[in-house]
């Protein structure tokens, strides 16, 4: 059985305050806000909703293919362990203080917005 939404809501709040302290994570995250998401009824906060898109985008094998756990069907520990690798990733790419493509950043949330809309 899969991660609980208020086990997946803690997980996703959990890795953003990790990357909380590095600047980039907080503009994306205001482009986030711009772009609204819910999780069933849930709204998700900016961070959340940050780390749940950045998460699935960076989540991908060589092939492009998603390599991010179903949430609904995958054990939560496997859940927990590929957003903890996302984590990581998302220090790694922040604290290279290079600078961000925010059209393209804006362009995701448009769409995972867009999506949550169907």
């Amino acid at each position: 059985m899969g991660m609980t939404q208020e086990e997946l809501l803690q997980a996703l709040s959990a890795v953003d305050l990790a990357l909380e302290s590095f600047p980039g994570w907080e503009v994306i995250k205001e482009i986030a806000s711009d772009y609204p998401i819910t999780l069933e009824e849930t709204q998700l906060t900016p961070g959340q909703q940050a780390v749940m898109v950045c998460w699935r985008i960076f989540s991908v094998d060589e092939e492009g293919q998603s390599t991010a756990p179903n949430i609904e069907a995958a054990p939560p520990e496997a859940v927990l362990a590929s957003l903890e690798d996302f984590r990581a990733i998302a220090e790694e790419v922040l604290m290279g203080g290079g600078e961000l493509d925010l059209d393209s950043i804006r362009s995701l949330f448009e769409m995972a917005q867009a999506a949550g809309e169907d």
